[in-house]
């Protein structure tokens, strides 16, 4: 998530980041694979565009105190209005909450809370935008769950699902899936280049060396090779969104299981579940959608 580079405001990429760029970015990302991208990648772009633009208030107030190793590990999109389900907030540390609305540009509050596992810093940030885009004309609220291995961290401390086996892909080919995994009716198939990654990085303005920088995935705590780098969490949620459209009106949750790595110059075939929309690659699930 989020950017890192030395820039006076770090968030500014992110809080600007337009539906155009990300849609542009997107059609690409489906072309490689064969789709027609066709109005599925201004949906996709426009589900997460919220998200996309929520960053830059938490990268502006510093919810996370440093950007670079970060790991976005669930986002929650619900329209303004909606009930919240925020589950697991019992876990949470206490709250800290702040005005949010000169961090993006939108009138709303962030509120923080932070808490320690293990070797891992766990925050969670909310925040209400008024003006969330074309996909959530009513506003929306946004919830997004981070973590940070803390210094001496180790990998067997690692919160969350079960890391990833070492990835198939090698520098310059495609990781496919065995076949029979799943029926050709039931599944799609997505290329995700390098290259994308890196093209997305600048259309939301999320720099964070996780996306950008081979082998930094791995010095985070994730399971990635050093010749890999992590796909954005939420163009994995752009992509399913764009292909498995979402019902309109209500809430999209995004829960990134295992990091979805790509090698350098080299791209990662992924497997969409028509009817879910949940992304995996061979026998590893990535990403559920609810």
């Amino acid at each position: 998530m989020s950017t890192t580079s030395p820039a006076d405001d770090p968030s500014a990429g992110l809080r600007l980041a337009s539906v155009d760029d990300l849609a542009a970015v997107l059609a690409r990302l489906l072309e490689d694979g064969g789709a027609a991208a066709g109005p599925a990648a201004r949906l996709g772009a426009a589900c997460v565009l919220p998200a996309i633009r929520s960053l830059g208030a938490v990268a502006a107030q510093q919810a996370v105190t440093s950007w670079d190793g970060v790991v976005h590990r669930r986002c929650r999109i619900e329209p303004v209005g909606a009930a919240a389900t925020e589950e697991g907030d019992a876990r949470a540390g206490q709250a800290v909450t702040s005005p949010g609305s000169a961090a993006c540009g939108e009138e709303g509050a962030l509120s923080v809370s932070r808490t320690v596992k293990g070797r891992w810093e766990l925050v969670r940030a909310r925040l209400v935008l008024e003006e969330a885009g074309e996909a959530w004309p009513g506003g929306a609220v946004i919830t997004h769950d981070f973590a940070r291995r803390l210094p001496g961290g180790g990998d067997e401390e690692r919160p969350g699902p079960a890391p990833r086996p070492d990835a198939p892909g090698q520098p310059g080919g495609v990781a496919h899936r065995p076949p029979g995994r799943e029926s050709a009716t039931e599944c799609l198939s997505v290329v995700v280049a390098h290259e994308r990654v890196l093209e997305w990085a600048e259309a939301s303005g999320d720099r964070n060396v996780v996306h950008t920088s081979a082998g930094a995935a791995r010095r985070a705590g994730l399971s990635a090779g050093s010749d890999e780098v992590v796909v954005h969490g939420l163009l994995l949620g752009a992509v399913s969104s764009g292909l498995v459209p979402p019902e309109p009106g209500r809430p999209l949750s995004l829960t990134f299981v295992a990091p979805a790595t790509v090698p350098v110059d080299g791209a990662t075939r992924l497997d969409l579940d028509r009817r879910s929309g949940d992304l995996g690659v061979d026998a590893l699930l990535l990403m559920t959608r609810r």
